[in-house]
């Protein structure tokens, strides 16, 4: 605002000596340098804190040694985390250590049926997944930066890569030979792998990926493609995720098999929900016990004519336990019981087998 003679208004006031002139004047750029640096530290503030991995805390019976802020706590050679902090327990004969575990990136590895690029697209910025890739798939570069005062929409994709199928054929196509351990229950497997970043486009749809062709030195299988939603991953190890998801696989492929899981004979929601976990337990008490019985030679194959099986299932270790169950609690009674029959132990031996594999 300004007065009739077209200066700035002020406000006056009396001092002792004489007028104060106060003026109205705009906020000095001064000001926006701390406003700057206090916006500029809140944000590296939270990306800190938003980076941070969750607090756990984990009981010992001593903390002998262990620093605050300095001591790393591992489990089975793995890091768990850094320790922030110490407590003891009510009856003051444990300690309460409090882990900061770091932000681990989740990794999720699906079959070829989750290869779709809505899902990848749509879950890519929470979880890295890794699944099969077609070797026809439409791969291409990104699109190029858009140049000032180009006319129309700006371009979605760049120009379009080779095919894998065409990366296989192509004499040019520099390979690295790797080994990979644990290959699918096989041992060590020597590989030619293949990888690079790509755009999986398709009209309307698109998910940056990085792509990897994995081919077999003994010419085994056939050549393979994997794909993988973070492009800054290592491709070794994009391909040694999936092949432990085999384990995974074949666990499930047995509870449901051989210990009755998506079987339950029941109709309610919530008992299914409680008698899954408790088959896949027993999954693991059969195991743990197969394993004892193995050491001792008590686990064979068992072979068919038509079948020949080169090392024990879980079929074979089920039998086992089953036998040994039942014959430490149906066979192994007195001599001198009056209700007990001798049968030939040829027949015994036969009737128990038959009834540790049922049909």
């Amino acid at each position: 605002m300004s007065g009739q003679d077209g200066k700035p208004d002020v406000a006056r006031g009396e001092t002792d000596g004489g007028d104060a002139v106060v003026h109205r004047g705009r906020l000095s750029w001064v000001w926006l340098i701390p406003l700057a640096s206090m916006l500029i530290g809140g944000g590296l503030l939270w990306t800190t804190l938003a980076r941070r991995g969750p607090l756990i805390q984990v009981t010992f019976d001593s903390a002998e040694g262990l620093q605050v802020g300095q001591s790393q706590v591992k489990y089975k050679d793995i890091q768990m985390g850094t320790v922030e902090g110490f407590d003891l327990t009510t009856d003051r004969k444990r300690v309460v250590m409090s882990i900061r575990m770091p932000n681990r990136q989740v990794i999720a590895v699906a079959g070829s049926s989750y290869a779709a690029i809505e899902l990848l697209a749509a879950v890519c910025r929470q979880v890295a997944v890794i699944t099969r890739l077609r070797l026809d798939a439409r791969l291409f570069d990104p699109p190029p930066p858009r140049l000032p005062g180009t006319k129309g929409r700006p371009r979605v994709s760049g120009a379009r890569q080779p095919t894998l199928l065409q990366r296989l054929a192509d004499p040019e196509t520099e390979w690295q030979r790797v080994t990979v351990a644990g290959w699918y229950g096989q041992g060590e497997r020597r590989l030619d792998v293949v990888s690079g970043t790509a755009l999986w486009y398709y009209p309307g749809k698109q998910v940056p990926i990085r792509w990897l062709l994995v081919r077999d030195v003994a010419g085994e299988f056939e050549p393979q493609a994997f794909a993988c939603t973070d492009q800054a991953a290592d491709p070794l190890d994009v391909l040694c995720s999936f092949v432990r998801r085999w384990s995974v696989e074949v666990t499930f492929a047995e509870v449901c098999r051989h210990l009755g899981v998506e079987t339950q004979r029941q109709w309610s929601d919530l008992a299914i929900a409680r008698t899954t976990p408790c088959l896949l337990a027993l999954f693991s008490l059969v195991t743990l016990w197969a394993s004892t019985l193995a050491a001792r030679g008590l686990i064979l194959p068992r072979r068919a004519a038509w079948y020949a099986k080169p090392a024990a299932t879980f079929s074979n270790a089920l039998a086992a336990v089953r036998r040994q169950l039942w014959t430490a609690q149906a066979f192994s009674t007195s001599p001198n019981a009056r209700d007990m029959a001798t049968i030939p132990r040829a027949l015994l031996d036969s009737l128990t087998e038959a009834a540790c594999y049922p049909a």
